[in-house]
């Protein structure tokens, strides 16, 4: 009898039980269904924090490294002496002080000039191209970007007195991952370089690997794609050979006075004349200006990234000759998701 008396009781809780069950599974149903909403409407972000030297976008908010208003502070994009409005040492300019210039000085129709938080000119507000800078970036993103998930290296030869562009080649490949040994195979066999030459960036090689033969030879691989992208050789008898590429193509292909476009992350440079050794800023400044001149800048943001720059004085005789010396400018980029 004690049982019957319960009974409706347990049956009373076990129909609560229920009701309770089917109301928590409609409520995880709608977080779900509100949380696969939001999923799909914020598809291209991430909560991933944007880091400022690896020239990746991780935040997803299509701006890499101090190009990304959240690396203004970081110690990587800290300029020193930027930020405080004078223009000093190699700064383009800094914050609203613009040094005078506008679009139109660097070949624009008009427009609004900014400035980088790295103190350099910003020109997406810039408007008017030359005919002839929009065919030439149009057909060198055509070229670079014909297939998804292309790497490009861009090789300029200037000369060392004059700063004129004596011709260029790209060298385009799919992204795979590159090692020491791999880099050294392929470095032996296009220029010929010894197996045995001198890694001279061996703790940070970004994006090319950098290698040096004391009796008068350079190489330079792409650590993106695995192409080699520059060899050389000087000697003291006659002006050295350029190993790599076999062939060159004309300079007149890439246009002049184009206007800049998008922003090199980095750049770093080596002097072949002295055992490699690190050229500074100043030294490498000149030359890059001049590439960056051309529309191979257009070519590469109109389709992608530019990642970094590669600068190397070329002796081609030693003791060093003016005349005969070149400047190799590197400049390294591709598609990126």
């Amino acid at each position: 009898m004690k049982t019957c008396r319960w009974l409706p009781i347990i049956l009373l809780l076990a129909f609560s039980c229920m009701i309770l069950s089917c109301d928590d599974d409609n409520n995880a149903n709608n977080v779900n269904n509100a949380n696969n909403v939001n999923n799909a409407n914020n598809v291209n972000n991430t909560n991933d924090p944007e880091l400022c030297d690896n020239l990746l976008d991780d935040d997803g908010d299509g701006q890499i490294d101090c190009d990304d208003a959240d690396c203004a502070d970081d110690p990587a994009c800290v300029v020193e002496g930027c930020g405080d409005g004078a223009i000093t040492g190699m700064e383009e300019c800094d914050g609203d002080n613009l040094n005078g210039k506008t679009c139109a000085d660097f070949n624009f129709g008009g427009g609004e000039l900014g400035c980088w938080t790295d103190c350099t000119f910003v020109f997406v507000n810039c408007t008017g191209v030359s005919p002839a800078c929009e065919t030439a970036a149009d057909a060198l993103t055509t070229e670079m970007y014909s297939e998804a998930g292309l790497s490009c290296s861009a090789t300029v030869r200037l000369d060392y007195l004059t700063l004129e562009i004596l011709g260029f080649q790209l060298f385009c490949g799919s992204y795979g991952g590159m090692d020491e040994a791999g880099a050294r195979a392929v470095a032996e066999r296009d220029t010929g370089i010894s197996s045995e030459a001198v890694l001279v960036n061996p703790d940070d090689h970004g994006d090319n690997w950098v290698f040096y033969e004391e009796g008068g030879a350079a190489a330079l691989v792409s650590g993106l794609n695995g192409l080699v992208v520059f060899g050389g050789t000087w000697g003291s008898d006659a002006a050295g050979d350029l190993t790599w590429p076999a062939a060159w193509r004309d300079a007149a292909l890439l246009a002049e006075a184009c206007p800049p476009s998008g922003h090199i992350p980095s750049t770093r440079g080596f002097d072949l004349s002295d055992h490699a050794s690190p050229l500074t800023e100043a030294e490498w400044y000149a030359p890059l200006a001049v590439v960056k001149d051309t529309a191979l800048l257009a070519g590469f943001w109109q389709g992608g990234y530019v990642f970094d720059a590669t600068v190397l004085l070329y002796p081609r005789t030693l003791p060093f000759d003016e005349s005969t010396a070149e400047w190799i400018v590197i400049l390294g980029g591709g598609w990126l998701e």
